[in-house]
């Protein structure tokens, strides 16, 4: 669509302008003709003189026509830019979008938030579809199935850091068990029953004991 309004504004740019005498002394109809005579002769010649042109009088030329930055004929391409990210569910920052201002967030934000809204669920009713209507008919493969997993693409990798900063109290203060805070960062969850333990801070211990040693509601001396 973009290329096509391009072209048809190309073809027919229409009037630029006229040229015309300036003050009180208008140009002749024989004058006016010769004048586009010789600007078509100027305008089909390759010849360097040809470009030349001489005139007993003064002449004025007033504008009509609209400059190439005036019509924005490359705008039409960003019409199309965004039917295609609309189609899509995509950001047009995706596409190389120069004129994005903000967006707000990081390229790398926009490409998770595509991953998650879009690609994540084509690709589930893909496995769906798969596993439903594919698999089934296929004896080797019954009893299997088919999933997309995309938690390990670039985009979709955590922030180590700011997980941690999240993580580590939760693990200090006996909310979550080591094998639970090697799950969020991804790492390999120990079959040591020890890693299954919750503990606290303080001490090297679990929070039954912690609680053991340091009770709540410690006993009042009155009632010993």
């Amino acid at each position: 669509v973009a290329f096509d309004l391009n072209i048809k504004t190309l073809e027919s740019g229409g009037a630029y302008g006229f040229i015309h005498g300036k003050g009180n002394v208008p140009l002749q109809e024989g004058q006016a003709q010769q004048l586009k005579e010789r600007l078509v002769e100027m305008d089909n010649s390759a010849r360097r003189l040809s470009n030349i042109q001489g005139v007993s009088s003064e002449l004025g030329f007033t504008r009509i026509g609209l400059s190439p930055d005036e019509l924005k004929m490359f705008d039409f391409l960003n019409y199309d830019t965004k039917q295609i990210c609309n189609a899509l569910g995509w950001s047009d920052v995706l596409l190389n979008n120069d004129a994005r201002g903000d967006f707000g967030g990081t390229i790398q934000e926009i490409r998770k938030q595509v991953l998650t809204d879009t690609i994540q669920a084509d690709a589930r009713l893909l496995d769906a579809a798969i596993n439903s209507e594919i698999l089934p008919r296929y004896k080797s493969y019954r009893g299997y199935c088919v999933e997309h997993d995309i938690s390990e693409l670039p985009e979709m990798q955590k922030d180590i850091k700011t997980l941690s900063e999240w993580l580590n109290p939760a693990l200090d203060r006996g909310a979550i068990n080591r094998n639970t805070y090697n799950t969020y960062l991804g790492l390999p969850v120990s079959d040591n029953p020890l890693m299954d333990e919750y503990t606290v801070a303080s001490d090297v211990l679990t929070l039954e004991q912690a609680v053991n040693d340091f009770p709540l509601n410690p006993p009042n001396e009155e009632t010993i």
